[in-house]
């Protein structure tokens, strides 16, 4: 069954789509994005999506990363996660500004801080901290259970 399929093609995508859609059903495949060209195909999947199969006719197929070697200049200027880190890794940080922009917009307008406003204060990044030293002297001693208060 298919769950998605995207089609995008710099040349006679109709043609290029329904042979890709056509050769997913015959495969029986869940999932694909790509596309067809004379020279190469491009193809990836929704549910891997910080990979992509780069298949020169005639040439093994390469797998290249999101960030990692193999891209071009162009790729490579505009890819702005780094591998290992999620999409919304960068959503994540944007959110917390956002609430301590609030923040300080309110008290800057003499208003208290929004009940709905909420970001990471001092004491939960000294938690974090905590955590992070009872992860490295659990480790120095050989994997023990190490309380972050100690």
């Amino acid at each position: 069954m298919i769950t998605s399929t995207c089609c995008y093609a710099l040349k006679g995508a109709p043609k290029v789509c329904f042979g890709l859609v056509k050769w997913l059903l015959e495969m029986k495949m869940d999932y694909v994005c790509g596309f067809m060209e004379k020279k190469a195909g491009l193809s990836w999947s929704q549910e891997n999506p910080n990979y992509l199969t780069f298949s020169p006719l005639g040439e093994t197929s390469r797998l290249l990363g999101r960030g990692g070697p193999g891209l071009t200049g162009a790729a490579e200027r505009v890819t702005r996660i780094p591998p290992g880190h999620p999409e919304g890794y960068l959503e994540g940080f944007a959110t917390i500004y956002r609430e301590v922009a609030d923040a300080i917009e309110a008290k800057r307008n003499g208003k208290d801080q929004p009940d709905e406003v909420i970001f990471p204060d001092l004491e939960e990044g000294l938690q974090g901290m905590r955590f992070v030293d009872a992860v490295l002297r659990s480790h120095k001693n050989g994997g023990v259970w190490t309380s972050l208060n100690s």
